[in-house]
């Protein structure tokens, strides 16, 4: 029966160790049965066994972690919690065996998370299969409740390094986007909503802020039934089909809201910053193309969404090959929206041309000369 009480200085905890044990020196092993330790809040039970005593000395066991709240257990004994909010219910059985520092340590068995939040993000009923050997640590497979829909996937840790090097590769399966986004506080302005599948693969290493900052991997997308909240596609075609046509607004109401069947995209990621080449997003009446990235570390985005009206749209049917350009950039919780005015009358005016040339069969090429203040006249009519 042994109790502790260690310092280390503003840390203090206390620790408590009990069992019966059999000594056989003759052979030079040792048993601890009945095994149970306390500290804090962390309860251990289960069975060692030492061997070899006098010469490489030999640890083999099975313990049990029983349920514990690890965020006040990391708070009991001195350690910062970061941006843990819950650790609720972490229980956990392993086998293992050691003969030395980490790098020797083998160990097998399974943990299980009854809720856990860190960054405002929740994962709930999460179970892990554990294997630590040659200084590596493995959760695979791992499976998690996330937002109304599935995480599966699999974690390795190398903890050779100074600094643990991470590889995790994960698939989130019907999660509900919205209060995902939501607690990752991505935007305030755009906002996006709808069924996702989320595929990860990412390496990282460090603490804290370090972590984004060493993050690379690639990422895939799908959303199903959507909706992009922050800016009214449909209203901007509306808009600039009104123009070609030389037609009023007034039909056309601003929902600053754009819904869709479908989204994807596939991007790299850099050091932190995401990099996007092939959105699109699949609505009835158009079509939206896109490119740019996203600063994760200084929240940054720089965005171009290229959106054009499908044939089958009566209400932008004289916009055929024209696509709308529209950049997001700025603060990622707060970027301005803006349309490439300029851009868009360079377009329809190329479109006007094409068709008188086809229509009159003009001889020669055409030139056309864009004023100079032509996208403060359209800013103008579309009331940007």
């Amino acid at each position: 029966n042994i109790a502790a009480k260690i310092n280390q200085g503003a840390k203090k905890f206390n620790v408590d160790i009990k069992g019966d044990m059999a000594a056989d020196m003759e052979h030079q092993q040792v048993t601890l049965d009945n095994f149970a330790a306390q500290m804090a809040n962390l309860k251990l039970t289960g069975k060692i066994h030492l061997t070899d005593l006098d010469s490489k000395p030999k640890t083999t066991g099975q313990l049990q972690i029983h349920p514990f709240d690890a965020k006040k257990w990391l708070q009991s004994i001195g350690q910062d919690a970061g941006s843990l909010q819950t650790l609720k219910d972490l229980s956990g059985a392993f086998d293992f065996t050691a003969t030395g520092g980490i790098k020797s340590v083998i160990l097998h068995g399974n943990l299980k998370v009854d809720e856990a939040r860190s960054s405002k993000v929740s994962v709930t009923n999460i179970n892990m299969q554990t294997k630590l050997q040659d200084g590596i640590l493995e959760l695979s497979p791992m499976t998690a409740a996330f937002y109304q829909g599935n995480l599966d996937g699999n974690v390795k840790v190398n903890l050779n390094n100074s600094e643990p090097h991470i590889t995790m590769h994960a698939k989130l399966s019907n999660v509900n986007m919205e209060p995902l986004l939501a607690d990752l506080a991505a935007s305030e302005k755009l906002k996006l909503s709808g069924t996702g599948h989320v595929e990860l693969q990412v390496t990282t290493f460090g603490s804290g802020d370090d972590i984004l900052k060493n993050l690379n991997g690639t990422s895939q997308i799908k959303l199903m039934d959507g909706t992009l909240q922050g800016v009214d596609i449909g209203y901007l075609l509306a808009s600039a089909n009104a123009l070609a046509t030389r037609h009023s607004l007034k039909d056309n109401k601003n929902t600053n809201q754009t819904q869709f069947g479908s989204l994807t995209a596939n991007s790299t990621i850099r050091n932190g910053v995401v990099e996007n080449k092939d959105l699109y997003l699949n609505a009835p009446r158009f079509d939206t193309h896109g490119k740019g990235t996203i600063d994760l570390v200084n929240q940054k985005i720089n965005y171009v969404l290229q959106a054009s009206a499908k044939q089958t749209d009566d209400q932008a049917k004289n916009l055929t090959g024209v696509t709308i350009p529209i950049a997001i950039t700025g603060n990622l919780d707060k970027p301005s929206i803006s349309l490439d005015t300029d851009a868009l009358m360079k377009s329809i005016a190329q479109q006007e041309v094409q068709k008188a040339g086809a229509s009159l069969k003009l001889p020669g090429k055409l030139k056309i000369k864009i004023p100079d203040n032509a996208g403060e006249l359209l800013g103008k009519f579309l009331g940007q």
